[in-house]
Parts: C-alpha cells; sequence; structure tokens
C-alpha cells in the first residue's frame, strides 16, 4: 500500500516526539541531553589522569565583565546584599587574586591579596584593611588566593592520590572521600558526563564543614571545559558567595605587582589582627 506524504511524515514525527517529551514528567524539569548520553565507567586512576590533564591548560584569568553575589544568613533570616560587577584577575601560580566590586559604576571595595596577605579599599569609609592569612577568619565574605587555586589545582594537591582516600561511583558523579588520620578532610565530586568537578567540600579539624564550593556553567575554552558560577558555601558564618563570569581571557601574563597594595594617602590604616572593621 502506498502511504501518502501525510502519513510518512507523521511515522517519523511521533517517535521523535515521544522521545523529546515523553520523557520529561510533568511538571519536571527538562532533562539536559548530555543526560541521555551513557556516563563514563573508569577507574580511580583513569579519572584522576584526565582531570590532571585539563589542569596544564590553566594559569591565569581575568575577567572584567563578572559579577558577585553575596547573602549572609541571619538570626532574622537570610540577607541579600545587592549584586554587583565584580572585574577580576587571577594568578593560580602565585596565588594572586584582584577583585573589584562596582554597583551603578561606583567603587564599592577592592581587594587585592598576594600568597597569605590581603589589602581590602573599602571606598564610602576610606579604609585600608589588611590581614594575614588567619586575618581571612574575620573577614568569612573574601575569597582566599590559595583556596581558589586549589579549586583548579592539580588532583594530587585534592588528596585524590593518598592512600586513605576511596572513591565510589554515584548515577551521575565519582565521589572522592578525602580521610586524614582517619577523619574527613575533603569530599570532591567529578562529572561522570565530561570529567569536570561538580564540587569541593572541606572539612576543619572537628570534621566539620568548613566551606563548599560548586562549579557549574560549564563552558568550552582553548583545552577544555571551564565554570563560569562558583557558588562558595560558609556554613558555619552563614555566607553564601557566588560568582559569575562573564567574559574571561585565560593564560595572559599578569604582574606580580597588580595584586599588591596601593598607597592611599589620607586613608585609615586598619590592621584585622589588631582592630575590627568598620560595618560596611
Amino acid at each position: 500500500m502506498k502511504l501518502k506524504k501525510k502519513e510518512i511524515f507523521k511515522l517519523f514525527l511521533v517517535p521523535v516526539a515521544s522521545l523529546v517529551f515523553g520523557l520529561l514528567p510533568v511538571g519536571c524539569r527538562a532533562i539536559p541531553l548530555r543526560r541521555l548520553r551513557r556516563p563514563q565507567e573508569l577507574s580511580r586512576e583513569e579519572v584522576i589522569a584526565a582531570l590532571e590533564e585539563k589542569t596544564l591548560h590553566f594559569s591565569t584569568l581575568r575577567d572584567t565583565r563578572g559579577s558577585l553575589d553575596i547573602v549572609r544568613e541571619t538570626v532574622e533570616g537570610r540577607e541579600r546584599f545587592p549584586s554587583v560587577r565584580a572585574l577580576m584577575a587571577f594568578d593560580r601560580e602565585l596565588p594572586g587574586l584582584y577583585l573589584r566590586t562596582e554597583r551603578l559604576g561606583q567603587n564599592i571595595f577592592t581587594l587585592r591579596a598576594h600568597k597569605d596577605g590581603f589589602w581590602l579599599e573599602i571606598r564610602d569609609t576610606h579604609e585600608i584593611i589588611t590581614g594575614s592569612d588567619k586575618a581571612y577568619e574575620r573577614m568569612p565574605h573574601l575569597i582566599r588566593p590559595g583556596e581558589a587555586a586549589l579549586w583548579f589545582a592539580n588532583p594530587r594537591w585534592l588528596g585524590l592520590t593518598w592512600d586513605e582516600t576511596l572513591m565510589h561511583t554515584g548515577r551521575h558523579e565519582y565521589v572522592f572521600e578525602v580521610e586524614l588520620s582517619g577523619f574527613p578532610f575533603r569530599k570532591v565530586t567529578v562529572d561522570r558526563y565530561d570529567l569536570h568537578i561538580n564540587s569541593i567540600t572541606s572539612y576543619d579539624i572537628l570534621a566539620e564543614i568548613n566551606t563548599v564550593v560548586e562549579m557549574d556553567r560549564y563552558r568550552w575554552r582553548e583545552g577544555g571545559l571551564f565554570p563560569y558560577r562558583l557558588a562558595i558555601y560558609r556554613p558555619q558564618e552563614g555566607y553564601d558567595i557566588t560568582l559569575n563570569l562573564g567574559r574571561p581571557e585565560f593564560d595572559h601574563d599578569i604582574p606580580e605587582s597588580f595584586f599588591m597594595p596601593r598607597e592611599r594617602p589620607g586613608w585609615e590604616h586598619i590592621d584585622l589582627d589588631r582592630s575590627p572593621p568598620s560595618d560596611f
């Protein structure tokens, strides 16, 4: 029997429509296309090798179109600070971090962090707040260059190759449980489809969660995928920090002096180890 063109079209349309839409339950989010792929079945050594290869193609980053959002949990509820534009530069090897925030064209604060020291300029109060590594504990809304370097570090630095580290395979992720002397030290989850890191959880000496960083919105760049959104949670201090990249540029030379402090005549200098900063 000879079929008409309309009938032939229906024969092809119905199965395709069923595949695309019939698998999506009513009221649920659309299933990402990659979830229709089969997740990779790899050994621990193969996962580590894949992550190690990715770290070879990234050393510096700069971006003038990012954004920063900060939310603080208080006894009264969630306090959301206004979203600000973020101009940033980062050197993984130093490590060094520069972060200038703006709202409506006005500078809010500028952070220059070099290795273990930081210089925070508060425009409204004309304060320069400085401190060493321990001083970061009093400024939980800041991102430390050392911890940022660890997020993009060789997997060996994360402890994934340690003898005490265990890896188990979840439905969509490889989960590395890193222990130190029998106590939780770090947990790293790795996407089973594209082999990039989804999250890194760090624990303190009491085995309590200290910081969780989630990395998503991966986009392709030369050398592999890179996360365009980093969500940092500090549950003990009640801070959520979200850093969104806009148009990042990679592996350009950034002078080390860029991460060093600037002279601000007339500004008040506060040593955070000795004096509390004003409320800003």
